[in-house]
């Protein structure tokens, strides 16, 4: 009786979703963007085998890595894509980048506001 109910409780946990895939059109545009963005960040791409996408994903998911802060402050070039891509809807889904590993573009990518404390708050709207 054990045996079944295990097997019934493992057949259960198996049948739940995984996560919300990224269709393949959707993937193949998040590896380009990826791929140049590794490249204009200094990660090296001409070998695959050096993981260049987790290399990059680390460091953006990293606030205090110097990739990070640079691509915040919009000065990769090469990060374009990527960023145009963030903001796309489309990409509010899991990039399978690494054997099961998953990555969101549209909510781990975006780099947060600047606060209200950097604005001067010349707001000519609040009369």
């Amino acid at each position: 009786m054990f045996a079944l109910t295990s097997l019934l409780v493992l057949a259960a946990v198996a049948a739940q979703p995984g996560p919300n895939a990224c269709p393949s059109d959707v993937s193949t545009s998040i590896s380009a963007a990826m791929m140049s963005c590794a490249a204009d960040a200094g990660i090296p791409t001409s070998n695959p085998s050096a993981y260049p996408i987790i290399q990059l994903i680390t460091a953006l998911r990293a606030s205090d890595s110097e990739i990070r802060q640079t691509y915040c402050a919009g000065d990769l070039l090469g990060c374009e894509a990527l960023d145009e891509l963030a903001k796309d809807d489309s990409t509010d889904c899991d990039y399978n980048y690494y054997k099961g590993q998953w990555f969101n573009v549209h909510n781990e990518v975006p780099c947060p506001a600047p606060s209200d404390d950097d604005n001067s708050g010349d707001d000519d709207d609040s009369q």
